[in-house]
């Protein structure tokens, strides 16, 4: 009773003394083992407040245990009987030491979820993650995958993936000082070769890029990031760098018949080049997010070119030899 009391005590201090506390933390982990058994390990930061009730809920049945907080050996558990698999599931928990508080998570292929369902060798971890809020820093805990094989790690998981937004002008030319979001906090921004990449916790994300001069979202995409993967995303302004200087302006102009795009038209367009073109010219269909969706071969005298089927929308064609970019067109797609 009286360890459980200075554990109080002491948690009540750091959550007032400090500017930023740290929220209660009820599971640290929870996986399957090789017999498909769910085990949860409870969080550490409750070591010597001694015997304590955990009161684990699948959506249908309530476990309830005790856990001697004493020793960090005692404070993993197993539930075989839980209503809950790899794939997808829900968890509840509380413990005693806390009254009214309950922490949750639920796992699976939706987007819904708080992580992706768990593959072999991986594990659900909850850490925290701080944020900034106006001038305030504020610390939440969310769930993250982690790989078993660093089932020690407390606080922050060791598995990582890797980020890598790459924007550029449609003249090709990259853009530095982009900012890439994650959620509403700025991640970083792209340097001089116009790449941003960082080594990301593997969490649910939302990366967002917008356009610099109209502050719209070019790229904005929710997704999970997994342990030990690489998410590239190439990212197009289709204005902004033409007046630039530094960039070479094309020996001719690419003219698109039509440049809107009817169901009449059966997806056909004719591009024409009002200047010699080199040898391997390529034309490359790309959307507004600049992702390419279609290449096909430019000969000498014009392309036909059937495309491939498009919603309603706009849509850049661009001219391109090699990494020289010879002219890009405007298309609008009405279905």
């Amino acid at each position: 009773m009286k360890r459980t009391i200075l554990l109080l005590i002491l948690l009540g201090s750091m959550f007032i003394c400090l500017a930023n506390p740290l929220p209660p933390m009820i599971m640290n982990k929870f996986w399957f083992n090789d017999a498909g058994e769910l085990q949860v390990r409870y969080s550490s930061m409750y070591l010597g407040a001694g015997i304590l009730t955990a009161d684990l809920f699948d959506g249908s049945n309530h476990f309830l245990n005790t856990i001697d907080f004493s020793s960090i050996d005692n404070i993993t558990l197993s539930y075989p009987n839980a209503n809950v698999t790899p794939y997808q599931g829900y968890l509840s928990a509380s413990l005693s030491i806390f009254s009214g508080w309950q922490e949750e998570v639920h796992w699976g292929p939706s987007l819904d979820n708080d992580i992706s369902s768990l593959a072999e060798g991986e594990c659900g971890m909850n850490t925290y993650w701080t944020y900034q809020s106006g001038h305030d820093e504020n610390t939440v805990t969310i769930w993250t995958k982690e790989l078993q094989t660093y089932l020690d790690s407390e606080m922050y998981p060791v598995a990582r993936c890797n980020l890598d937004v790459f924007c550029q002008d449609f003249s090709g030319a990259p853009v530095e000082g982009i900012p890439v979001w994650l959620y509403d906090q700025t991640l970083g921004y792209t340097n001089d070769s116009g790449h941003y990449t960082v080594l990301e916790i593997c969490r649910k994300n939302r990366i967002i890029v917008n356009h610099p001069a109209t502050q719209t979202a070019v790229l904005d995409t929710l997704f999970f990031a997994e342990p030990n993967q690489s998410y590239n995303f190439n990212v197009l302004f289709f204005h902004g760098a033409a007046d630039d200087p530094h960039v070479p302006t094309p020996t001719g102009v690419l003219s698109l018949y039509p440049s809107v795009l009817r169901s009449s038209d059966n997806r056909r367009i004719h591009l024409d080049y009002s200047a010699k073109v080199p040898a391997n010219t390529e034309a490359r269909l790309f959307d507004l997010k600049g992702r390419l969706l279609a290449v096909s071969n430019y000969p000498e005298g014009g392309l036909d070119w059937e495309l491939p089927h498009l919603a309603s929308g706009v849509y850049f064609i661009r001219l391109q030899c090699g990494k020289q970019n010879l002219g890009s067109s405007k298309l609008i797609v009405l279905k």
